[in-house]
């Protein structure tokens, strides 16, 4: 694993913070406050409940490059593949979402289109743990990277040296509790 910056994007599959556990809630918070400050860039895809309440104000402290709106499982739409081939981006993280629908059928897409796709699996939700695991053994037998919060936090920090290393690392102390 070696992910850079500016050749990745962070996809965020919104889930109400309600939807969630608070464990996945502190890890996707700690990726999207470290992606802020490694300028990562990110897109969001939300989707509207059936009382039209947007769910983007759960995140709206942090910036995205790009939100879109959330109409399919599989959300490697035409224009998602338009923003990865105009930004040259070559790998591409998935977050939030179930684990064994939304995550796994765009996981595939992303595989079969060239790109490299890592999955943050301490940050994808599951209806029960059984789905999750044959989830992502599915997706790592495809080619995707199994990663957690953490191991991404600190590829992009890559050295004690670098100038966001006590941010950083206070942000890892919250991820770890």
């Amino acid at each position: 694993m070696n992910i850079k910056k500016d050749n990745t994007l962070l996809i965020v599959d919104l889930l109400k913070k309600s939807t969630t556990n608070e464990k996945i809630n502190r890890n996707i918070e700690s990726v999207l406050e470290s992606s802020e400050i490694f300028n990562l860039k990110k897109i969001l895809f939300e989707f509207e409940d059936k009382k039209n309440d947007s769910n983007f104000k759960d995140y709206k402290d942090y910036s995205f490059d790009k939100i879109l709106k959330r109409k399919t499982i599989n959300f490697f739409t035409e224009e998602l593949k338009d923003y990865l081939f105009n930004n040259n981006i070559k790998n591409v993280i998935l977050s939030l979402g179930y684990a064994h629908s939304s995550i796994f059928q765009t996981a595939r897409e992303i595989i079969l289109s060239g790109y490299n796709c890592f999955i943050l699996n301490d940050a994808i939700f599951y209806e029960n743990l059984r789905n999750k695991q044959v989830a992502v053994g599915e997706m790592r037998d495809m080619g995707c990277d199994i990663i957690t919060c953490e191991m991404l936090i600190f590829d992009l920090l890559s050295s004690k040296e670098n100038i966001n290393f006590s941010r950083i690392s206070s942000i890892i102390k919250n991820l770890r509790k």
